[in-house]
Order: structure tokens, then C-alpha cells, then sequence
């Protein structure tokens, strides 16, 4: 717009205005992908953190299941704070859009 065409256009105003919502559809990829991964794992997978639930399950180790299951956690949340960093470092004008 104003006269800007092309590259310059898409560089500067089409993908800074588009970033701080890629950068949350990253998160919830993320969080899909994550969740996909160890329902695989207690499927059929013959290591992870999935196998190792289901493993101690049929031993009847319960605490090592809830242990497992916190590290699962533990994990995820880390992985989306990283991504929260990542998204504020690149998008520092999406602050306070309700975005991050």
C-alpha cells in the first residue's frame, strides 16, 4: 500500500502482520504433535515415554505411572514456553493483542 510493491510489500507489512498468529498456530501444532506422539507410543511403540506408562501400568507400578506422566508434562510445558520466548523475541509488537 503507498506505493509499495512486491517483495518490500510482503517483507514489511504482509508477514510482520501475520507472525504473531503463525507463531501461535506453531504452539498448538506443537501441542497436537506432542499429545500425537506419546498416544503412538502407548499404541504401539517399543520405547518412550508412552511404552513406559503402559509398561509400569501392566507391572502395577503406579507411582512411576504418575511420574511418567508428570515428566510428560513437565516437557510439554517447557517446550511452549520456549515457544512463548521465541514468539515474544520475534513479534515484540504483539504484546498486548492478546496473541501471546
Amino acid at each position: 500500500t503507498m506505493g509499495v510493491h512486491g517483495w518490500p510489500l510482503m517483507r514489511q507489512v504482509i508477514v510482520p502482520a501475520a507472525l504473531p498468529t503463525i507463531m501461535v498456530g506453531f504452539r498448538l501444532a506443537f501441542a497436537g504433535a506432542w499429545a500425537a506422539v506419546i498416544a503412538a507410543e502407548l499404541i504401539g511403540a517399543p520405547s518412550g515415554l508412552g511404552f513406559a506408562i503402559e509398561w509400569y501400568r501392566q507391572l502395577l507400578m503406579t507411582p512411576k505411572v504418575f511420574a511418567f506422566i508428570v515428566v510428560i508434562g513437565v516437557v510439554g510445558y517447557l517446550c511452549d514456553l520456549a515457544l512463548r520466548a521465541l514468539q515474544r523475541r520475534l513479534t515484540p509488537w504483539a504484546e498486548g493483542m492478546g496473541l501471546s
